[in-house]
């Protein structure tokens, strides 16, 4: 654990704060579209290597994850957005979902690109550093993933290359909407 925090502060994501700790260092919203962005040109290829070499049961594990998305909907609290559980238990369940797309797809390289630290870092910084957001935009997350499982299980390449492009364009322009710095 320490040398992990150590590794996280060198690479700049986490800053020491004498007497109070470490902590996660902001980073701006510019910076994590461009990571929205550089999925939408790469996670596709994920999204097709899935489609072609996944099977059922790997579709079925991105639908299970997709089922427990819809599940959280009753956690919505006044103001349309997900309880605080809720929402740390969908930011779980997003990056469980695209790793298992990028499993199935069975690339060790492409893979390895993915699980690097920055990459599953920046994925989930912005949002620990934001409140939960409505529950609409959970609900077109799901919708997209939902649309990714269907195309692997129907073993469709191209389809599944879409919705992964529109679904990380579509929180690259979220996170410029919701942070314009």
């Amino acid at each position: 654990m320490c040398d992990a925090i150590l590794r996280l502060a060198a690479e700049g994501l986490l800053e020491q704060r004498q007497k109070s700790g470490v902590s996660l260092r902001g980073i701006d919203a510019a910076a994590i579209a461009d990571v929205y962005r550089l999925r939408a040109a790469v996670e596709p290829l994920f999204a097709e290597r899935a489609a072609v070499r996944g099977d059922a049961q790997q579709a079925a594990v991105l639908e299970a994850l997709c089922d427990e998305m819809d599940a959280l909907r009753p956690q919505v609290c006044p103001g349309g957005v997900l309880d605080e559980s809720a929402w740390r238990r969908a930011v779980q369940l997003d990056m469980q979902f695209h790793a298992a797309v990028i499993d199935a797809a069975g690339q060790r390289l492409l893979t390895q690109f993915y699980h690097h630290e920055h990459v599953l870092a920046l994925h989930g910084a912005w949002y620990v550093q934001h409140e939960p957001l409505s529950y609409d935009h959970q609900e077109t997350m799901n919708r997209l993933h939902r649309e990714i499982a269907a195309a692997i299980r129907r073993q469709d390449p191209a389809a599944a290359a879409d919705a992964t492009r529109r679904h990380n364009e579509y929180w690259a322009d979220l996170v410029l909407e919701l942070d314009p710095r």
